[in-house]
């Protein structure tokens, strides 16, 4: 269950207080659970520590991919609007873009917020469960 709950907080509260930088840093907290000596021979702590991994490090590669969109959108659209006077001219396709790209990291964020509670909820009951792969790329196994 602390596996699910550190990544999900390490994610939340990390991102709101340092842009960004918990996102990154969500596969941390679950990786020391899960590789605590304690928990080496325990089949559900392996399982869910590995599921909660996988979910931080998706979280994090999402955070850069839409950090980079995000930049990369600005930029383009940035040095593509300049008239004959020079002066910078703002187009619709500048807050079209930017909106469409924070909508889509809205969206995992939000998706990801509520398969970690489920996970959480999950654990705890003792049961084995896997995030679908949209939102944890399975990359660690248990």
């Amino acid at each position: 269950m602390w596996t699910h709950l550190s990544a999900l907080l390490t994610i939340t509260v990390g991102a709101s207080f340092c842009c960004g930088l918990g996102g990154i840093l969500g596969w941390i907290a679950p990786m020391t659970i899960r590789n605590n000596p304690r928990n080496l021979h325990d089949p559900l702590v392996r399982h869910h520590g590995a599921q909660a991994m996988n979910f931080g490090i998706t979280q994090g590669i999402m955070v850069v991919l839409g950090f980079i969109m995000y930049l990369s959108g600005v930029m383009t659209l940035s040095l593509t609007t300049v008239d004959q006077r020079s002066e910078p001219v703002v187009p619709l396709a500048l807050p079209i873009v930017l909106l469409s790209v924070l909508a889509l990291l809205g969206a995992f964020v939000i998706t990801g917020i509520v398969f970690a509670i489920i996970g959480t909820v999950k654990a705890s009951r003792g049961q084995i469960w896997s995030y679908p792969k949209f939102v944890a790329w399975p990359m660690v196994k248990a």
